[in-house]
């Protein structure tokens, strides 16, 4: 009998995928693969001040249950939980007092509309949003690049843009994982693939592929297909071969820099972003997941798990600036002017030296500024004849002749420039007498390299080609590349399998991408999902206790445009969210039917993310600096910047101290925070510089001079939210007057005002969201 249960596992895992069993049913029954439908709602009632559906299944179920739902909180305590919900930001007393005067459901419905334009809402989302699809900055050792890719906060600001304009979240989903199939020529398409240029990884590229498959299935489709890595899914009707088909579709894929108007540097500034590459690049299947044990009998042909029906592939022609990124426009000019400039700079230099030992190294330094000018022109003429007008043959010919030629002069001319100045840099280590022979042997074989170099290129001459226009970087595929060992030109054509994988995740028959995306709102509006594992909607998640209305919301996500914007304003004006938090007794709670909350009875007190606690901090002490968008800025603490923490360096070896200590998000798996309770999210709160400086500029900003009650009142109100009751009046006084007693005599009235706002800043009432 012991060996009953293995074998009934072991009956179980041998089924073909589409004979799965599971608690007795098919998969082709699993709630979750059912094409969603808007549930009917047959004698809709609706509770004063409500017109959601939300609340009618919601009610529906607490009748059913015997539950008596919570009453809609306080007006101050609603209007703070949805500041700090949609824009990231609590309201300010003003604020708090126009809804005091006229807190009526269309009164709050107008604010909802005020947030969700503003453009504070979009940075509080795009957090979200950047937890789920994994924002990491780029990390490396010196100058080598090991994972993500630099100036990746160009994905950042496209996620905050998209939230900002209300983009479809399926458009969203096919521009990240195809932009640059989907829109080619439109940079601000393109650079939202950012979401798959953050998975390279340059030591190994089945790791990369690895995270490209199991976070794009996790995020968009809520499954787990990585577990199919190695054998069959153990549990969902995923099979070992269905993974590799979901690799074939990544296969080709690989990331480069591509140069942005107005600078040439890539080390500066440029656009991360994904291309096919290796068009007919092989995918086979590992045996037990072993790289080492390919199965090259069998070719695998890309394509989606067989639950989701069939891909349509087909190959995407490119247009020349997209392939052969030298040849736009805006490229050209940048490289002609910082050409021109350099030839100016030399033929200043030359005129403005007096002195005569530099004037054959000056007079070679504008040699070689003018006939790599005279290079960089003929090259751009060769490209454009050869890849924009496409001229004959013979014309051709004749420009990549003259290109050729005009090269040739300029690797010439900068390699007598150098061996000048190496003769010039070992006649001046002669005369220092620091200087050792190592440095007299180092510099002695740069004389031998270039002089070896000038020869070759004597000897030989001109090459049979020229070297296009390189304006892009592709990201090495491997430690032993070099950046110059990739054309300067790419494929003119891409695969089509991302666009048909995008297309597929987005197809309104698709039933998981928009109950994913409604479990992901839901979760951050409501303080619990649906489904509580947030990547896995397969056979081991149970139906939801409240289906019908996540399947409402994902039903009229998709009807609407996959409105976001429209999706968490459902949420938000329902009594569902509006209800209040008032805690209530251990015993009282045991009593109720429903301890767990799971039917929506009271709302759920939630904690600030760390990037909402510093952002609301700065904001309430008037200090918040609303730039958006941008570079990110490092995570040092030497940096006194006051923008929002969105735009903080955020990679494993850059990470804001302070967020950190308020468990910012994991850089590599944030489905959902997690939350920690440790004495050092105390100290800093009340110990760290930057809560000092601003507890110091907000009870500035109340008047310090003001009577003691007045105050506390101000301060409460700014802070909380609310009034203090008169013992937190009293006490606060009190407390104010010990300080005032303890210190020294000549201690300011604001540095003692100070301690109440570090103490209401400690508060719970500030750190949460009730």
């Amino acid at each position: 009998m012991r060996w009953a249960r293995p074998i009934a596992l072991l009956a179980t895992c041998i089924l073909l995928p589409n004979q799965l069993v599971h608690g007795g049913k098919s998969t082709s029954d699993h709630w979750a693969f059912q094409q969603i439908k808007s549930p009917s709602t047959p004698g809709m009632e609706l509770g004063e001040n409500s017109t959601s559906v939300i609340d009618f299944f919601i009610s529906r179920t607490q009748i059913g249950k015997g539950l008596k739902a919570q009453p809609l909180a306080e007006p101050d305590i609603l209007l703070r939980r949805l500041y700090l919900d949609l824009s990231g930001l609590p309201p300010l007393p003003q604020q708090r007092q126009q809804f005091l005067e006229d807190p009526s459901h269309a009164s709050f419905e107008r604010i909802v509309d005020q947030l969700l334009s503003s453009v504070d809402y979009a940075e509080n989302w795009a957090r979200h949003w950047m937890d789920i699809w994994r924002y990491s900055d780029w990390y490396g050792l010196g100058k080598q690049l090991r994972t993500s890719q630099k100036h990746l906060w160009h994905w950042r600001d496209w996620i905050i843009d998209s939230l900002n304009e209300d983009k479809g979240y399926d458009r969203m989903i096919q521009e990240m994982l195809a932009g640059d199939e989907i829109a080619p020529g439109n940079p601000k398409v393109v650079r939202a693939t950012g979401f798959l240029a953050r998975n390279y990884y340059l030591f190994n590229r089945n790791t990369w592929l690895d995270s490209t498959i199991e976070h794009t299935t996790k995020a968009f489709l809520g499954l787990t297909l990585n577990c199919a890595k190695c054998h069959d899914h153990k549990y969902d009707p995923l099979s070992q071969k269905d993974y590799y088909k979901m690799r074939a579709i990544f296969e080709p894929h690989q990331v480069r820099l591509d140069p942005l108007p107005g600078q040439t540097n890539l080390e500066i500034d440029g656009l991360p972003r994904v291309f096919d590459d290796h068009l007919d690049a092989p995918t086979y299947l590992f045996k037990r997941g072993n790289d080492k044990s390919p199965d090259i009998d069998q070719l695998i042909t890309p394509d989606i798990p067989g639950i989701f029906g069939k891909l349509d592939i087909q190959s995407i022609p490119l247009p020349i600036t997209a392939y052969a990124p030298g040849t736009r426009k805006y490229v050209i000019r940048d490289l002609l002017k910082e050409s021109e400039e350099k030839f100016q700079k030399a033929l200043s230099t030359l005129e403005s030296s007096s002195d005569s030992s530099q004037r054959i190294p000056n007079e070679l330094k504008l040699q070689a500024a003018r006939t790599n000018h005279e290079a960089l022109k003929a090259r751009i003429e060769a490209d454009r004849r050869k890849w924009i007008d496409r001229e004959t043959e013979d014309r051709c010919t004749e420009a990549i002749s003259l290109a050729t030629r005009k090269q040739w002069l300029a690797e010439l001319a900068d390699a007598e420039l150098g061996l000048v100045q190496a003769r010039r840099q070992l006649d001046i280590l002669a005369e220092d007498q620091k200087a050792t022979s190592k440095d007299l042997k180092k510099v002695e074989k740069t004389i031998e390299e270039r002089q070896t170099t000038i020869e070759k290129l004597k000897s030989r001459g001109p090459d049979e080609d020229y070297t296009s226009i390189k304006a892009s970087r592709k990201a090495l595929e491997s430690p032993a590349d070099k950046h110059s060992d990739y054309p300067p030109v790419y494929p003119n054509l891409s695969t089509g399998r991302r666009r048909a994988l995008a297309y597929a995740i987005t197809n309104p028959e698709n039933p998981l991408a928009a109950r994913v995306a409604v479990n992901h709102v839901w979760l951050r509006l409501m303080g619990s999902a649906f489904v509580t594992d947030t990547t896995d909607f397969g056979l081991r998640s149970s139906p939801p206790l409240q289906q019908d209305v996540l399947d409402f919301l994902a039903s009229d996500l998709m009807q609407n445009d996959w409105s976001l914007k429209r999706l968490i304003k459902q949420i938000v004006t329902s009594n569902a969210y509006r209800r209040s938090s008032a805690r209530r007794t251990i015993d009282d709670i045991r009593n109720r039917k429903d301890p767990e909350n799971r039917y929506h009875w009271h709302a759920v007190v939630k904690r600030m993310n760390a990037q909402m606690i510093r952002d609301s901090i700065l904001h309430l002490s008037g200090t918040l600096d609303p730039q958006l968008g941008g570079p990110s800025i490092p995570a040092s603490d030497k940096i006194k910047t006051k923008r929002k923490s969105l735009y903080f360096l955020h990679s494993r070896d850059d990470q804001h101290r302070f967020l950190a200590i308020f468990d910012n998000a994991d850089i590599l798996n944030c489905y959902r925070r997690e939350e920690s309770i440790a004495p050092q999210q105390s100290l800093a709160m009340m110990n760290d510089q930057f809560m000092q400086e601003s507890a110091v500029r907000l009870a500035e900003m109340l008047n310090p001079q003001s009577d003691l009650p007045v105050f506390v009142s101000n301060a409460f109100k700014r802070v909380l939210g609310r009034r203090p009751t008169e013992k937190e009046t009293q006490t606060c006084i009190t407390a104010l007057n010990i300080i005032r007693t303890s210190e020294n005599s000549d201690a300011q009235e604001l540095r003692i005002r100070s301690h109440l706002i570090l103490a209401l800043f400690n508060h719970n009432d500030f750190i949460t969201i009730r």
